[in-house]
């Protein structure tokens, strides 16, 4: 038999986004939250056991943005007990090419619970363009832009939330936990020439920074950059958060010319440690600039991501924006531009081989990611698992 709570996030557009014509925009996918630990999955439990017949399914996934909750007994006589527990995904940018973070997914199996021990599954909610999902660790929140008026040429972009994370508690104590993805970052710029045409283009990159192996580590935000052959702003992707500590922060790097403005950097929020209801990401920040040139008004707006939660909470990425001018023909250009990181995915945890008296370890789980990073501005939910034999 089975209990099964099941319910689809939000799928909901990016509300209060507009869309400005001629509009560019590039927001690096943020972080995966942890790279694959084993390459091979072990047979489930019950197999290798010998466990046969129906199993008892226990099942609870978050609500949009929200987290979902189901406790119960576990029965004197429950055996060979898995677990599948997903965190949930940060928010994306409102395309589908590129993603938020996905939550990190963890499989394996609990040994020696004894009996009647209270079980409380946490699934996280995804992050959205307007809330971090919540969960065990809270996903951090972004920062909507608001559109200013007078001015003549508007660009305002923003990051999105961070996943929430999933977990275990046993008798109020996570033995598991799985943590949420990051949120993804923007950009946003104009250029203006008062001789010969402006380029039609910027380069528009930045390579992304997941973890190296090992248990606990979340993935690091990818950094957002523009740039042209002599100049670039980066606003650099927050950190992932690794066992119980939390994932700093970061701020901005550039090489510019000479400036009219700026470059102005703020530095994401940091994540925080574990508590009694998870480690929380960090909290997006934003920048903007202003500027009038050949007659005309720019105004330009970018907001990071935000860290994922989990076991301890990730960073989320910095924001920086400039104002500055440069030789072009026989005249000059001028560039008003802004960036802003992705978020750092949440920490995983596996519980010691006497909390609560179950046993979790490294060896009899797997790691991966689930693969739920947020694509039009939404992440998916988190989701917990966990089958057992009478």
């Amino acid at each position: 038999m089975s209990d099964t709570f099941n319910v689809v996030g939000d799928t909901s557009g990016r509300a209060g986004l507009e869309r400005l014509p001629g509009r560019r925009t590039i927001i690096k996918g943020a972080a995966w939250s942890v790279p694959i630990l084993a390459a091979a999955v072990a047979a489930p439990a019950q197999a290798a056991s010998g466990c046969t017949g129906t199993p008892v399914v226990k099942r609870v996934t978050g609500i949009g943005a929200n987290k979902g909750v189901l406790t119960f007994t576990l029965p004197a006589n429950a055996r060979c007990i898995t677990f599948v527990v997903e965190g949930a995904g940060g928010g994306g940018p409102g395309t589908t090419t590129i993603n938020g973070g996905s939550g990190a997914r963890i499989e394996g199996s609990l040994t020696g619970c004894g009996s009647n021990r209270v079980l409380t599954l946490v699934a996280g909610g995804g992050g959205t363009s307007h809330v971090g999902g919540d969960g065990f660790g809270r996903g951090g929140d972004p920062v909507p832009g608001v559109t200013p008026g007078g001015y003549s040429n508007v660009e305002v972009n923003w990051g999105s939330g961070g996943g929430g994370g999933s977990a275990i508690l046993i008798d109020s104590t996570p033995v598991v936990v799985a943590g949420g993805g990051g949120g993804s970052g923007s950009h946003s710029g104009f250029w203006e020439s008062n001789t010969g045409p402006a380029p039609s283009s910027w380069v528009m990159g930045g390579t992304g920074k997941n973890a190296n192996g090992g248990v606990a580590p979340g993935g690091n935000g990818d950094d957002c950059r523009v740039s042209q052959s002599n100049w670039f702003l980066e606003g650099d992707g927050g950190r992932g958060a690794s066992g119980a500590v939390p994932g700093a922060g970061d701020g901005a790097t550039w090489n510019l010319p000479t400036l009219d403005a700026g470059p102005g950097e703020v530095f994401g929020g940091s994540g925080t440690g574990p508590t009694s209801t998870g480690g929380a990401g960090g909290n997006a920040v934003s920048q903007s600039s202003r500027s009038t040139f050949n007659n005309k008004s720019f105004y330009v707006y970018s907001a990071s991501g935000a860290g994922g939660g989990g076991y301890a909470g990730g960073g989320a990425g910095g924001a920086a924006a400039a104002t500055f001018r440069q030789p072009w023909g026989s005249g000059q250009a001028m560039s008003t531009t802004s960036a802003a990181g992705a978020g750092g995915a949440g920490s995983n945890f596996l519980g010691s081989a006497t909390a609560s008296g179950c046993t979790t370890s490294a060896t009899s789980a797997t790691q991966g990611t689930a693969g739920n990073g947020g694509r039009g501005s939404y992440g998916g939910v988190g989701s917990v698992t966990v089958s057992y034999y009478l």
